[in-house]
């Protein structure tokens, strides 16, 4: 708009807030973030795990790092969504609005830094 940069959390207009199920809503974003910061670091410890194996294949290791990565996004967007939710919210108090859309955004760049490639070549053998 107007050449400027936005970022989502200025440009969505969250209108649901006044839908009764709101706050499930908000519930429910709480505990996927939650729940996928534990998958998120239970994938880490695997691949640490396989890393010191000597006896994993390095095409196994990079597809369960490509996994491990899709996890970590996953996370990342689950708590991203709950900030950005957080931040419209009725009940949320208006001098923290500004400090949970800045760390929405910090979150968008975490992502825009993520760990590794989407794409692993695996050459696949029929035994």
């Amino acid at each position: 708009m107007f050449g400027l940069a936005f970022t989502q959390p200025d440009k969505v207009h969250l209108k649901e807030a006044a839908d009764p199920d709101w706050p499930h809503a908000l519930a429910l974003l709480l505990e996927m973030s939650t729940v996928f910061a534990g998958f998120d670091a239970r994938m880490e410890a695997l691949q640490e795990e396989m890393r010191a194996s000597a006896h994993i294949h390095e095409a196994a290791l990079q597809l369960v790092q490509e996994l491990a990565d899709g996890v970590h996004m996953l996370s990342l967007r689950a708590l991203q969504l709950h900030q950005l939710y957080r931040s419209r919210d009725p009940a949320t108090p208006a001098a923290t609005v500004s400090r949970l859309q800045l760390q929405s955004r910090a979150v968008l760049k975490m992502a825009q830094g993520r760990r590794g490639p989407y794409t692993v070549k695996l050459t696949l053998q029929c035994v």
